[in-house]
């Protein structure tokens, strides 16, 4: 038995059928967007921290390099000065 009513009924319940599909599909395609962002974020969270540590050694590299070069040049001065005072000397024998 088909009445206007149970028809309309009918048509109701299957508007709402697929309004909620219609949603659930949306709302399935916004989780998807969603979590696709949310692994870009990830992502880059991840390669923010291997520049950071990249950086990190290279920093610490260039320390370890400016100590180096301190000792070297703190022994060339040592040596400056020994030959200085050995010309010295030579100079006051000489005279």
């Amino acid at each position: 038995m088909h009445t206007k009513e149970n028809w309309f009924w009918f048509l109701f319940s299957a508007s709402r059928c697929i309004y909620r599909i219609g949603s659930c599909a949306d709302w399935a395609q916004n989780v998807l967007k969603s979590a696709a962002q949310t692994q870009k974020q990830i992502n880059l969270v991840k390669l923010h921290e291997q520049s950071k540590t990249s950086l990190e050694q290279e920093i610490q590299n260039y320390k370890e390099e400016a100590t180096k070069q301190r000792k070297i040049i703190y022994q060339l001065e040592k040596e400056r000065d020994r030959y200085i005072n050995e010309a010295s000397d030579l100079t006051q024998k000489v005279n």
